[in-house]
């Protein structure tokens, strides 16, 4: 695959984790990651490698988001893959041969391109990819990597979530959220509740976020391609950002680069609340 086609390793990491939110887009993902895991290396992680592992953040993740029972499996993959970017999805060409069961994405490409009244050539010309290209995928002749979909997806534009999902641009748009419609994920004492999760195109992640004592969302820095900030609504949290260390209580506040290897750990004996920001989501 051309250099045009690739994706930085946190855009590529964090397109896996947002397409996996559905069952279409985790059968895509399954179908390209079973057949490639071990041969093109597509997630490296810290622990010899099996399908459960790798699958594990994804299946869990979709069955929480249909109302079943959530492991804290989810939240350790998917801070295990941003704290590892660099290790996912490396070493994609194009000499690799396409899933075999993946039709939906053809038909639903080809669906929502006569929806827009785009011809191929004018989508190509939009997304930066060859109408060659787009025929292929169409014609389920070829499976494009995750990278390449949300590049030609970028020409409508519609995001990977809103694609496997079958949303579209123009569908109504919630404006109120009750309670219960908040998703909320946690694992080893520490509580996210988010908003808005399921909106078609959002850029920005709104979350109330809850520390235990002695939680620590881990030893291995946080990293990913967004800005983000917060503030501290009860309790204390020990906040760590590239070389700076602080301690932040009730009313204080952050902002930072998420490039920049980031912590938070609460080491008082309360639990912490804060209501944080982060633009793009991070998953």
């Amino acid at each position: 695959m051309s250099n045009a086609h690739s994706a930085t390793p946190d855009q590529s990491a964090h397109a896996l984790w947002v397409a996996a939110t559905t069952a279409a887009g985790a059968c895509f993902l399954k179908a390209l990651s079973v057949e490639y895991i071990k041969r093109r290396r597509w997630i490296a992680m810290t622990r010899p490698l099996t399908e459960r592992a790798a699958f594990d953040a994804y299946v869990v993740h979709h069955s929480s988001s249909h109302g079943t029972h959530k492991t804290g499996e989810t939240m350790r993959q998917t801070m295990l893959i941003e704290a590892h970017p660099d290790a996912a999805l490396s070493n994609i060409s194009s000499d690799s041969a396409p899933p075999s069961d993946t039709p939906f994405v053809g038909e639903r490409l080809r669906s929502l391109r006569h929806r827009h009244a785009l011809s191929q050539r004018e989508l190509a010309r939009r997304s930066g990819v060859t109408n060659s290209m787009i025929s292929l995928i169409e014609q389920n002749k070829t499976s494009p990597s995750v990278s390449l979909l949300k590049k030609i997806l970028s020409g409508f534009p519609l995001s990977l979530a809103d694609f496997f999902a079958g949303v579209e641009n123009d569908a109504p748009q919630p404006i109120f959220f009750a309670a219960h419609q908040q998703k909320i994920m946690s694992n080893s004492g520490i509580r996210f509740r988010q908003l808005g999760d399921r909106l078609s195109g959002r850029s920005m992640q709104i979350m109330h976020e809850s520390y235990a004592p002695g939680a620590d969302t881990g030893e291995t820095m946080l990293t990913h391609e967004s800005e983000e900030g917060g503030f501290i609504v009860r309790g204390r949290i020990e906040v760590t950002v590239g070389h700076q260390r602080t301690v932040l209580g009730p009313g204080d506040g952050y902002y930072f680069d998420s490039r920049l290897p980031h912590r938070f750990r609460n080491m008082g004996h309360e639990a912490c609340e804060l209501v944080s920001a982060c633009s793009p989501p991070s998953f």
